[in-house]
């Protein structure tokens, strides 16, 4: 499993914790954590899976998670609600 999200090192650690949280540690779960730009190469994608698959056989895309300092809201409101 391959888990990316924009290439800012907050959002990239936060996925990392939140894959340490909830994943059991003895099982086969094998999930790689990667910043990415959609629309660029996807070689970067495939290489946590060391040559053992050529595509994805399931692709979820969601904004769930956004870096909160990038988003503007739309009546201009500040982190107070002002």
């Amino acid at each position: 499993m391959v888990l990316t999200d924009y290439p800012d090192q907050v959002l990239v650690d936060n996925m990392a914790h939140n894959v340490a949280q909830n994943i059991v540690r003895d099982t086969d779960a094998d999930v790689a954590v990667l910043g990415y730009v959609w629309g660029r190469p996807v070689d970067p994608l495939f290489a946590p899976l060391a040559g053992r698959e050529t595509k994805f056989d399931l692709i979820l895309l969601s904004d769930l998670i956004f870096n909160h300092s990038q988003v503007r809201h739309p009546f201009g409101l500040n982190r107070e609600g002002f």
